[in-house]
């Protein structure tokens, strides 16, 4: 599963390379998708517009959201080998949601997400909260094994310091060390 993040190279590849199901997830899907054959009739590449959350529920203007629980059982899974996400700021209350759902094991090997200086609120995150949240992460067995801060030309102007503003948020690749699948036997 991944979240929609406006281009697509990543999942047409993962579809080429590990010849895998990819389903995305985002409440509105870009004309990129239907312009494009290669997403659009690609049998490997399901598109569902609706935005993973933390309940099953139609937010006030409308947006409908589903756990990642639901999406696994109307799917048939019973686990994830790879998920991506990008919640604007709400993968702090997502992933605490996860951890407190799933008590033992969360059911996905890999978790490749954004992790933004906001959250969901457009709230500073202070660096105490920051910790105490990456404590709870790598106390649920995720284990960080990659990270990139956002290059985008506004990020890396910011980087520079040519616009005083900071870095926004920054891409992490995390291997779950528990459940039993291939990457940790």
């Amino acid at each position: 599963m991944t979240k929609d993040t406006g281009t697509f190279s990543f999942e047409l590849e993962l579809v080429k390379r590990a010849g895998c199901e990819v389903w995305i997830y985002a409440p509105s899907l870009p004309s990129k998708v239907t312009n494009q054959p290669e997403l659009r009739d690609n049998p490997m590449i399901h598109f569902v517009e609706t935005a993973i959350g933390k309940t099953d529920r139609i937010s006030r203007d409308g947006t409908p959201f589903i756990t990642l629980s639901t999406i696994m059982k109307d799917n048939g899974h019973f686990w994830v080998d790879f998920l991506k996400l990008d919640v604007e700021g709400a993968e702090y209350r997502l992933l605490d949601s996860w951890m407190e759902h799933y008590d033992d094991v969360l059911p996905f090997s890999q978790l490749l997400v954004e992790i933004h200086l906001i959250d969901e609120d457009g709230d500073e995150v202070l660096f105490s909260d920051f910790r105490q949240w990456w404590e709870r992460v790598e106390a649920a067995g995720l284990r960080p094994f990659w990270a990139e801060q956002d290059l985008s030309s506004e990020s890396l102007m910011a980087s520079l310091n040519l616009t005083g503003e900071p870095v926004k948020f920054s891409h992490y690749s995390f291997i779950n060390t528990r459940g039993r699948h291939i990457l940790v036997k």
